[in-house]
């Protein structure tokens, strides 16, 4: 946090003040160019202190992520020790004398408010790290010490309340008069430290919530759910069977394991009525016969689904439910990952096999659907009460298991508390939709739904081009959107559970899907390969959506062309936004803007463009010049 803005004085500022003063010799007197003098000492000897405690912190991560605690403390201990002889030094009562100086009293300040705020927020970081049993955080055989948890609260909460102190007065530091090293440094300082400040208040959250979360202010229900973008739907994909874990006092436990089919005619001789989300209600019905369990992932916005998923359970079951999470085949293995290879029958379902296997598999080597139902409660049951026999690995090497399928909304979680709900969002696990948008912002977005109950999206594969034109002086953005599905399955040699068109009448391998383009600006045209084509406009999360059920024979490609015109506030940047939909094949994203003659896109003059293949939210953040 701190060496930014000293390592700016120490290697650039000494030559910048020197302009200065000779700029500035006919009015500077003898005393400011003895104060300069003195701050280049004291800075220069600090020069070397500053590389030591950078060398030191990078130590200090590496030995914590390599499990050695002890080492990381050690060198902790020593950065803190150097940083706040920094700080000692930069704010002596001779460093303050130059306060009084002009042009440099400004420059000495903001060194002081920065010193003296990072080495307070280093002394609340090493004190987290003291409280810190990374062992009791890590989940042993289905438990968590939720007292080694609430023991960190204090520290942790310190750590926050200390970084947003800092970011509050590093913001606050005036930058009239700084030299552009140090004003750049400053900047550099305050963004690191706003990053610092997210994920210190996200921890204060996450320590202060995790305990009632798992059970330690009485029992929770969390509902997981397996869907398959084999067939689309909004939010991932159809939902084929749920698992039930109860957690009390930290002690995590399989309660039971079902098919969502089966809960259908309960809901059904109820007649229950859904009470919200009010979005969800709105554009996809509100009661259990209109939305079918295995069907409530329509939307792409799982918060909602979850609350959609937890209202049905309950009434099905008569279970509350506090936590609803959401994982695909690529979920399933990685966790997997950590149970070790499953074997159920004649079966063995590796981290290797496990995503085909469920994806398509399955499908095939089954005789009737009841053998595969069984085969499927059974590798659930087995999967999931292997892994609360295990211990987990902590929770940064956790992360790393997960990472990939988190980042892609393969393995969402969500929660019926708002407070909690909030932390979720934060820490971008809750599947939202829009995720990382604004308003102000640009985006464009697929959804597909699969209208054709079959299973064949897993050979669906789809490129997105986006072609803007903007204009920042006046924040006019005219924009093509083009979109190719193509449909790669085979036409024959799959059962009619994955080709078929169950009843539609539709040639053997044609996907029926819904396809969703979500943008901020109004529809001027639309063709489907070539020719006018209407598409049902609704508003939706703030946005546009615009909508066409479409028939993709098999080995087709169907081309679909939108014009959209709309206004932006477009200032330094110009922020394109794309989520993502959680597809089995990853989507080909093409981007081209261009501006007016004479305005520069990231230094590359009026035109900027890129092409990537990805399976992740996606945000272009374009300079403007």
């Amino acid at each position: 946090v701190v060496a930014p803005i000293v390592a700016a004085a120490l290697y650039e500022g000494p030559l910048w003040l020197a302009r200065l003063l000779g700029w500035g010799a006919g009015l500077v007197a003898a005393g400011t160019v003895a104060a300069a003098a003195l701050f280049g000492l004291v800075m220069f000897d600090a020069r070397g202190d500053l590389d030591e405690i950078a060398d030191l912190a990078d130590d200090a991560e590496q030995h914590f992520r390599d499990g050695n605690e002890d080492e990381a403390r050690a060198s902790l201990a020593e950065a803190v020790e150097k940083l706040q002889d920094v700080e000692a030094a930069t704010t002596s009562g001779w460093m303050r004398l130059t306060r009084v100086v002009p042009v440099l009293g400004q420059h000495t300040n903001a060194i002081q408010v920065v010193t003296e705020h990072g080495a307070a927020t280093a002394v609340a970081a090493q004190d987290v790290l003291l409280d810190l049993d990374r062992d009791a955080l890590t989940i042993s055989t289905g438990s968590v010490d939720l007292v080694a948890v609430e023991r960190m609260q204090p520290s942790v909460a310190a750590l926050a309340g200390a970084s947003i102190e800092a970011s509050d007065a590093v913001a606050a530091v005036p930058d009239a008069w700084l030299i552009p090293p140090v004003a750049n440094g400053l900047d550099r300082v305050l963004d690191d430290i706003e990053q610092l400040t997210d994920a210190a208040r996200r921890a204060d959250d996450a320590v202060r919530l995790a305990p009632s979360m798992l059970g330690g202010e009485g029992t929770r229900n969390h509902l997981v759910l397996f869907a398959t973008p084999a067939e689309l739907r909004g939010s991932m994909g159809l939902i084929g069977n749920w698992a039930l874990i109860e957690a009390d006092d930290g002690n995590l436990r399989l309660d039971s394991v079902g098919r969502v089919s089966d809960l259908v005619p309960e809901l059904e001789a109820l007649d229950v009525e859904l009470t919200e989300p009010a979005d969800y209600l709105e554009h996809y019905g509100t009661s259990a016969v209109e939305v079918a369990f295995h069907d409530i992932t329509l939307s792409p916005h799982f918060p909602d689904v979850a609350q959609v998923a937890a209202q049905l359970f309950e009434a099905a079951t008569a279970t509350p439910i506090n936590t609803v999470m959401m994982v695909d085949p690529a979920g399933v293995a990685s966790l997997i990952t950590l149970t070790g290879p499953v074997q159920v029958g004649e079966h063995t379902l590796s981290a290797d096999n496990a995503r085909d296997f469920l994806l398509v598999s399955q499908y095939v080597v089954f005789d009737t659907n009841a053998e595969r139902i069984d085969f499927l409660e059974a590798l659930l049951t087995e999967t999931f009460t292997r892994l609360l026999a295990v211990d987990f690995p902590d929770p940064w090497d956790l992360d790393e298991v997960f990472a990939d399928v988190v980042g892609q909304d393969r393995l969402v979680l969500a929660s019926t508390d708002p407070e909690e709900q909030a932390l979720l969002d934060d820490l971008g696990v809750a599947g939202a939709f829009p995720a990382d948008y604004e308003e102000g912002d640009d985006l464009v977005a697929l959804v597909a739904q699969n209208q054709g109950q079959n299973k064949i999206d897993s050979w669906l594969t789809r490129h997105l081009r986006y072609d803007a034109k903007i204009n920042p002086a006046t924040g006019a953005v005219d924009a093509t959107i083009t979109v190719e599905l193509t449909n790669d399955v085979p036409p024959f040699g799959l059962p009619d559970t994955v080709i078929g068109s169950n009843d539609q009448g539709l040639p053997p391998g044609t996907n029926r899907l819904a396809l969703t383009v979500y943008s901020p600006h109004s529809l001027l045209a639309s063709r489907v390969d070539g020719i006018d084509a209407g598409f049902q406009a609704v508003p939706q999360f703030g946005l546009r959506s615009y909508t066409r059920v479409l028939d993709i024979a098999a080995g087709e490609t169907v081309t679909i062309e939108l014009e959209v015109t709309g206004e932006l506030e477009i200032d330094d940047y110009y922020r394109l936004v794309v989520p993502v939909q959680p597809t089995v094949i990853d989507d080909q994203l093409s981007v081209r803007v261009s501006a007016p003659a004479g305005v520069s896109l990231d230094d590359n003059g009026p035109r900027w463009q890129t092409t990537r293949t990805t399976s992740s939210d996606t945000t272009f953040d374009i300079p403007i010049d």
